[in-house]
């Protein structure tokens, strides 16, 4: 077990890899470009259209990659069946089924290609909070405020029936509750065999597991000068619940799988004169480091298709916006 974890010691190795922007969507700042208003997730199809769940527009919008305008959409606002009221979780089956997240209902809906619901996981079965669907079509739901002690696993992973077949996890128990609640924050990223790769965003690594749950990989990610994983990312000022203050803000945004050997992390570096930038960090499935490179801001959201590296932007000031890169290898 120990040499299994222990791929977060491997040296890196040196590739020299560079990002080529083909096309960016949004990032308008007249207000007339109405493609993007409150986006918080995305993902690709297999023809490369892109999938944004948008909580201004309480909708799914399916962009077109040659026209960058909206092809369809999928659902409205509301509190029925297939309607949402902040979509913020988004993920795409193997078999083209699509699971959204709201953040207001903590309800799961699962849609066919066609839109068609497939069925829908509410609050009363655990409050979901990220997902994930495994290569094997199995939905992973991370259920961090069911968890009562350090230790215990959060997320589940869902049988054809709905109920949870296995567990894993590695949650973090503190005393304030709104702490407690970011210290656990993941994103998920499916690994090949049915398998997930979670990262623990504010903790600063990544672990491995397999398609039943097993741990089989845990190793930390490279720190910038001046990022802190240790002590409260939330607290009370003056020990009023009404006045908080963050402490220190996260050390990854989230992470991608390109292929079954390549693992992409957005590591956030300090800020600096241009505003928060993101370090894409590249491991393979040891843990060892491939390459880094640096995006032109930050990517709060990553998807990757065919060679290409999408990225979403949504908090900071600055108007929404989504970049396609193409990863481009340095002669």
């Amino acid at each position: 077990l120990l040499s299994t974890l222990a791929g977060a010691c491997r040296e890196p190795v040196a590739e020299s890899w560079t990002t080529e922007l083909e096309y960016s969507i949004g990032a308008d700042t007249t207000g007339a470009d109405t493609t993007l208003l409150k986006p918080s997730a995305l993902g690709v199809l297999d023809d490369g259209t892109i999938v944004v769940a948008d909580a201004g527009a309480a909708q799914l919008r399916f962009i077109d990659p040659a026209t960058h305008t909206i092809r369809r959409t999928l659902g409205a606002k509301g509190q029925g069946p297939g309607e949402f009221t902040r979509p913020v979780e988004l993920s795409m089956a193997p078999d083209g089924r699509i699971a959204v997240g709201d953040a207001s209902t903590r309800r799961v809906t699962v849609f066919a290609p066609d839109g068609q619901i497939v069925n829908e996981i509410g609050p009363d079965q655990g409050r979901s909070w990220e997902i994930a669907f495994d290569t094997r079509g199995r939905l992973h739901l991370n259920r961090r405020t069911e968890a009562k002690a350090t230790g215990e696993p959060t997320v589940s992973i869902m049988a054809a029936d709905g109920s949870p077949a296995h567990t894993y996890g590695n949650f973090l128990l503190t005393e304030n509750p709104l702490d407690r609640m970011q210290q656990n924050v993941v994103r998920l990223a499916p690994a090949p065999d049915g398998g997930m790769w979670v990262l623990h965003n504010y903790r600063a690594f990544i672990e491995r597991y397999d398609a039943t749950g097993q741990l089989v990989r845990r190793f930390p990610l490279p720190l910038q000068e001046g990022q802190d994983t240790v002590g409260p990312i939330v607290a009370y000022v003056d020990n009023n619940p009404d006045l908080i203050s963050m402490k220190r803000i996260v050390v990854a945004d989230d992470l991608a799988t390109m292929g079954d050997t390549l693992l992409l992390v957005a590591m956030l570096p300090r800020n600096d004169s241009t505003g928060f930038r993101t370090r894409l960090v590249a491991f393979d499935t040891l843990g060892a480091q491939r390459f880094k490179l640096d995006l032109p801001r930050r990517a709060e959201r990553l998807a990757t298709h065919d060679g290409r590296v999408v990225t979403l932007t949504f908090d900071g000031g600055d108007p929404a916006r989504i970049d396609v890169f193409k990863l481009v290898r340095a002669r």
